[in-house]
């Protein structure tokens, strides 16, 4: 593995994309598929058709998996509680943030 790009502190990712083992369209965005994101519709998507784009947009993640890393339910679990607080504040808050 390569380091990431020196102008990053972490390497760039693709966060959302939608039917990339379609390989011909696509939707890209920043929509999550669950139903608060739907009712709330703070979220953004674009539908794609072009194959090039596809191609290049799945090449592009299955890089960004390289750098990926699982995160356990015990390492979760092991996070201070401040972290834990404030990450419950901000999902409580996230609708008007």
């Amino acid at each position: 593995m390569t380091d990431p790009p020196a102008a990053f502190a972490a390497p760039a990712s693709v966060r959302s994309a939608r039917d990339l083992g379609w390989r011909r369209v696509l939707v890209v965005g920043s929509a999550n598929v669950d139903i608060r994101s739907w009712r709330l519709n703070f979220e953004l998507g674009a539908l794609v058709a072009d194959p090039a784009f596809a191609r290049d947009l799945e090449e592009r993640f299955v890089r960004d998996l390289a750098w990926s890393r699982e995160v356990t339910l015990e390492e979760v679990d092991r996070r201070p509680w401040r972290t834990r607080f404030a990450l419950g504040v901000a999902r409580l808050l996230s609708p008007i943030l």
